[in-house]
Protein backbone atom coordinates (compact mmCIF):
# COMPACT_ATOMS: atom_id res chain seq x y z
CA UNK A 1 0.00 0.00 0.00
CA UNK A 2 1.04 3.62 -0.63
CA UNK A 3 1.57 5.60 2.60
CA UNK A 4 -1.14 8.23 3.10
CA UNK A 5 1.53 10.89 3.62
CA UNK A 6 2.46 10.78 -0.07
CA UNK A 7 1.05 13.72 -2.08
CA UNK A 8 -1.92 12.73 -4.25
CA UNK A 9 -1.37 12.27 -7.99
CA UNK A 10 -3.67 13.96 -10.50
CA UNK A 11 -3.91 13.50 -14.26
CA UNK A 12 -3.63 16.38 -16.73
CA UNK A 13 -3.28 15.05 -20.26
CA UNK A 14 -2.15 18.41 -21.69
CA UNK A 15 0.35 19.06 -18.89
CA UNK A 16 2.88 21.78 -19.81
CA UNK A 17 6.09 20.69 -18.09
CA UNK A 18 7.90 23.92 -19.04
CA UNK A 19 5.57 26.18 -17.04
CA UNK A 20 6.12 27.44 -13.48
CA UNK A 21 2.39 27.17 -12.80
CA UNK A 22 -0.19 24.62 -13.82
CA UNK A 23 -3.98 24.99 -13.60
CA UNK A 24 -6.15 21.92 -13.14
CA UNK A 25 -9.90 22.04 -13.61
CA UNK A 26 -12.89 19.81 -14.29
CA UNK A 27 -13.17 16.42 -12.58
CA UNK A 28 -9.62 16.51 -11.26
CA UNK A 29 -10.14 19.89 -9.61
CA UNK A 30 -13.42 18.74 -8.08
CA UNK A 31 -11.73 15.63 -6.71
CA UNK A 32 -8.87 17.68 -5.26
CA UNK A 33 -11.02 20.42 -3.73
CA UNK A 34 -14.10 18.51 -2.61
CA UNK A 35 -13.14 14.85 -2.13
CA UNK A 36 -9.53 15.36 -1.02
CA UNK A 37 -10.30 18.70 0.71
CA UNK A 38 -6.97 20.13 -0.38
CA UNK A 39 -5.92 23.58 0.80
CA UNK A 40 -3.44 26.25 -0.28
CA UNK A 41 0.07 25.03 0.54
CA UNK A 42 -0.74 21.32 0.21
CA UNK A 43 1.71 19.23 -1.80
CA UNK A 44 0.48 17.68 -5.04
CA UNK A 45 1.79 15.69 -8.00
CA UNK A 46 0.64 15.85 -11.62
CA UNK A 47 1.22 13.57 -14.59
CA UNK A 48 0.30 13.61 -18.26
CA UNK A 49 -0.08 9.81 -18.32
CA UNK A 50 3.01 9.51 -20.55
CA UNK A 51 5.74 9.47 -17.91
CA UNK A 52 5.99 13.13 -16.90
CA UNK A 53 5.80 13.89 -13.18
CA UNK A 54 5.37 17.39 -11.76
CA UNK A 55 5.71 18.00 -8.04
CA UNK A 56 4.34 21.22 -6.59
CA UNK A 57 2.04 22.97 -4.14
CA UNK A 58 -1.48 24.35 -4.35
CA UNK A 59 -1.09 28.13 -4.56
CA UNK A 60 -4.65 29.25 -5.30
CA UNK A 61 -8.28 28.16 -5.77
CA UNK A 62 -10.76 29.74 -8.16
CA UNK A 63 -14.51 29.18 -8.68
CA UNK A 64 -16.96 28.79 -10.24
CA UNK A 65 -16.13 26.46 -11.88
CA UNK A 66 -13.58 25.14 -9.43
CA UNK A 67 -9.93 25.21 -10.52
CA UNK A 68 -6.59 24.91 -8.73
CA UNK A 69 -3.34 26.69 -9.48
CA UNK A 70 -0.26 24.58 -8.80
CA UNK A 71 3.15 26.18 -8.27
CA UNK A 72 5.74 23.83 -9.77
CA UNK A 73 8.71 22.78 -7.61
CA UNK A 74 10.19 19.92 -9.64
CA UNK A 75 9.69 18.22 -13.01
CA UNK A 76 11.01 14.89 -14.18
CA UNK A 77 10.38 12.40 -16.97
CA UNK A 78 10.28 8.80 -15.84
CA UNK A 79 11.89 6.34 -18.28
CA UNK A 80 9.92 3.81 -20.25
CA UNK A 81 10.22 0.24 -18.94
CA UNK A 82 12.96 -1.86 -20.54
CA UNK A 83 10.41 -4.62 -21.11
CA UNK A 84 6.86 -3.62 -21.98
CA UNK A 85 3.91 -5.80 -20.98
CA UNK A 86 0.71 -5.98 -23.02
CA UNK A 87 -2.35 -7.84 -21.79
CA UNK A 88 -4.22 -9.35 -24.75
CA UNK A 89 -7.33 -10.87 -23.24
CA UNK A 90 -10.74 -12.11 -24.20
CA UNK A 91 -13.40 -9.99 -22.49
CA UNK A 92 -15.11 -11.27 -19.34
CA UNK A 93 -18.78 -10.52 -18.85
CA UNK A 94 -20.18 -7.38 -17.26
CA UNK A 95 -18.25 -5.40 -14.70
CA UNK A 96 -15.62 -8.14 -14.44
CA UNK A 97 -13.90 -6.44 -17.40
CA UNK A 98 -13.40 -3.28 -15.34
CA UNK A 99 -12.15 -5.28 -12.36
CA UNK A 100 -9.63 -6.91 -14.70
CA UNK A 101 -8.42 -3.58 -16.08
CA UNK A 102 -8.15 -2.04 -12.61
CA UNK A 103 -5.96 -4.87 -11.32
CA UNK A 104 -3.93 -5.16 -14.53
CA UNK A 105 -3.13 -1.44 -14.37
CA UNK A 106 -1.99 -1.81 -10.77
CA UNK A 107 0.36 -4.59 -11.91
CA UNK A 108 1.94 -2.26 -14.45
CA UNK A 109 0.77 -3.19 -17.94
CA UNK A 110 1.69 -0.75 -20.71
CA UNK A 111 -1.20 -1.71 -23.00
CA UNK A 112 -4.46 -3.64 -23.12
CA UNK A 113 -5.54 -5.37 -26.32
CA UNK A 114 -9.02 -6.93 -26.53
CA UNK A 115 -8.60 -10.47 -27.86
CA UNK A 116 -11.24 -11.73 -30.29
CA UNK A 117 -11.33 -15.52 -29.96
CA UNK A 118 -13.39 -18.21 -31.66
CA UNK A 119 -15.16 -18.94 -28.37
CA UNK A 120 -15.54 -15.33 -27.22
CA UNK A 121 -18.96 -14.49 -25.81
CA UNK A 122 -18.33 -10.77 -25.24
CA UNK A 123 -16.71 -8.86 -28.11
CA UNK A 124 -15.11 -5.44 -28.03
CA UNK A 125 -17.26 -2.44 -28.95
CA UNK A 126 -15.86 1.09 -29.47
CA UNK A 127 -18.34 2.45 -26.88
CA UNK A 128 -16.48 0.47 -24.17
CA UNK A 129 -13.30 2.51 -24.54
CA UNK A 130 -14.28 5.59 -22.52
CA UNK A 131 -15.20 3.69 -19.36
CA UNK A 132 -12.21 1.35 -19.68
CA UNK A 133 -9.92 4.37 -19.97
CA UNK A 134 -11.43 5.98 -16.87
CA UNK A 135 -10.97 2.79 -14.87
CA UNK A 136 -7.30 2.55 -15.84
CA UNK A 137 -6.70 6.24 -15.15
CA UNK A 138 -8.16 5.89 -11.66
CA UNK A 139 -6.10 2.78 -10.89
CA UNK A 140 -2.90 4.38 -12.19
CA UNK A 141 -3.39 7.50 -10.05
CA UNK A 142 -4.14 5.44 -6.95
CA UNK A 143 -0.91 3.48 -7.48
CA UNK A 144 1.07 6.60 -8.42
CA UNK A 145 1.90 5.37 -11.92
CA UNK A 146 2.80 8.06 -14.43
CA UNK A 147 1.98 5.99 -17.51
CA UNK A 148 -1.65 5.19 -18.36
CA UNK A 149 -1.99 1.92 -20.32
CA UNK A 150 -2.93 2.31 -23.96
CA UNK A 151 -5.99 0.53 -25.36
CA UNK A 152 -5.04 -1.16 -28.61
CA UNK A 153 -7.26 -2.27 -31.47
CA UNK A 154 -9.02 -5.60 -30.97
CA UNK A 155 -7.11 -8.47 -32.57
CA UNK A 156 -7.29 -12.19 -33.24
CA UNK A 157 -4.65 -14.77 -32.33
CA UNK A 158 -3.30 -14.83 -35.90
CA UNK A 159 -2.71 -11.07 -35.80
CA UNK A 160 -0.93 -11.27 -32.45
CA UNK A 161 1.34 -14.02 -33.76
CA UNK A 162 2.06 -12.06 -36.96
CA UNK A 163 3.19 -9.03 -34.94
CA UNK A 164 5.72 -11.01 -32.85
CA UNK A 165 9.47 -11.01 -33.48
CA UNK A 166 12.73 -12.10 -31.84
CA UNK A 167 12.29 -9.50 -29.08
CA UNK A 168 8.74 -10.62 -28.28
CA UNK A 169 7.50 -13.30 -25.90
CA UNK A 170 3.89 -14.50 -26.12
CA UNK A 171 2.86 -15.92 -22.75
CA UNK A 172 -0.26 -17.98 -22.17
CA UNK A 173 -1.46 -20.16 -19.31
CA UNK A 174 -1.24 -23.92 -19.75
CA UNK A 175 -1.65 -26.86 -17.37
CA UNK A 176 1.33 -28.46 -19.13
CA UNK A 177 3.40 -25.28 -19.30
CA UNK A 178 6.69 -24.54 -17.58
CA UNK A 179 7.06 -22.84 -14.22
CA UNK A 180 8.19 -19.23 -14.46
CA UNK A 181 9.51 -19.48 -10.91
CA UNK A 182 11.86 -22.35 -11.82
CA UNK A 183 12.69 -21.60 -15.45
CA UNK A 184 12.14 -17.87 -15.86
CA UNK A 185 15.43 -17.18 -17.62
CA UNK A 186 14.59 -19.77 -20.29
CA UNK A 187 11.03 -18.51 -20.77
CA UNK A 188 11.63 -14.75 -20.72
CA UNK A 189 15.33 -14.07 -21.32
CA UNK A 190 16.79 -10.58 -20.73
CA UNK A 191 16.84 -9.92 -24.50
CA UNK A 192 13.03 -9.79 -24.61
CA UNK A 193 11.68 -6.25 -25.03
CA UNK A 194 7.95 -6.99 -25.29
CA UNK A 195 5.84 -9.51 -23.40
CA UNK A 196 2.26 -10.20 -24.49
CA UNK A 197 0.06 -12.05 -22.00
CA UNK A 198 -2.57 -14.03 -23.91
CA UNK A 199 -5.77 -14.99 -22.09
CA UNK A 200 -8.63 -16.76 -23.79
CA UNK A 201 -12.34 -16.84 -22.93
CA UNK A 202 -13.66 -19.13 -20.21
CA UNK A 203 -14.20 -21.83 -22.82
CA UNK A 204 -10.48 -21.59 -23.60
CA UNK A 205 -8.76 -21.22 -26.95
CA UNK A 206 -10.21 -23.54 -29.58
CA UNK A 207 -8.02 -26.32 -31.05
CA UNK A 208 -7.06 -24.19 -34.05
CA UNK A 209 -5.90 -21.28 -31.88
CA UNK A 210 -4.06 -23.65 -29.55
CA UNK A 211 -2.35 -25.25 -32.52
CA UNK A 212 -1.20 -21.96 -34.00
CA UNK A 213 0.18 -20.83 -30.65
CA UNK A 214 1.98 -24.13 -30.15
CA UNK A 215 3.59 -23.77 -33.59
CA UNK A 216 4.71 -20.18 -32.93
CA UNK A 217 8.40 -19.90 -32.08
CA UNK A 218 7.74 -16.92 -29.81
CA UNK A 219 5.01 -18.58 -27.73
CA UNK A 220 5.70 -19.67 -24.14
CA UNK A 221 3.11 -21.66 -22.13
CA UNK A 222 3.33 -20.97 -18.40
CA UNK A 223 1.88 -23.04 -15.59
CA UNK A 224 0.11 -21.06 -12.86
CA UNK A 225 -1.34 -24.00 -10.94
CA UNK A 226 -3.88 -26.76 -11.53
CA UNK A 227 -7.06 -24.77 -10.93
CA UNK A 228 -9.54 -23.83 -13.65
CA UNK A 229 -9.72 -20.04 -13.55
CA UNK A 230 -12.07 -17.39 -14.81
CA UNK A 231 -10.72 -15.10 -17.53
CA UNK A 232 -9.90 -12.17 -15.24
CA UNK A 233 -8.35 -14.42 -12.58
CA UNK A 234 -6.16 -16.20 -15.14
CA UNK A 235 -5.04 -12.85 -16.54
CA UNK A 236 -4.04 -11.49 -13.13
CA UNK A 237 -2.29 -14.72 -12.14
CA UNK A 238 -0.21 -14.65 -15.32
CA UNK A 239 0.49 -10.94 -14.99
CA UNK A 240 1.55 -11.26 -11.37
CA UNK A 241 4.14 -13.97 -11.98
CA UNK A 242 5.35 -12.37 -15.23
CA UNK A 243 5.78 -8.84 -13.89
CA UNK A 244 7.47 -10.20 -10.77
CA UNK A 245 9.93 -12.13 -12.92
CA UNK A 246 10.65 -9.08 -15.11
CA UNK A 247 11.15 -6.89 -12.02
CA UNK A 248 13.65 -9.28 -10.45
CA UNK A 249 15.39 -10.61 -13.57
CA UNK A 250 18.00 -7.85 -13.50
CA UNK A 251 18.85 -8.62 -9.90
CA UNK A 252 19.22 -12.30 -10.73
CA UNK A 253 21.58 -11.49 -13.59
CA UNK A 254 23.68 -9.31 -11.27
CA UNK A 255 23.87 -12.02 -8.61
CA UNK A 256 25.11 -14.51 -11.15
Amino acid sequence: MIPSSRPPLFLKRDLDTSSDEVIISGDEANHAGRSRRMRVGDSVCLTNGRGALVEGRVSAFSKPPLSLTISVDQVRQEPEPATSVTLASALPKGDRLYTLLDMATQLGIQAFQPLDCARSVVRWQPRMKDRCTRVMESAAKQCRQTRIPEILTSARIDEIIASADNETCLVQGSATGRSLCDEGRCIIPPSIKRVVILVGPEGGFDPGEDGRLSACAYSRPIRCGNQILRTETAAIALLAVTTQWIATAGDSETDN
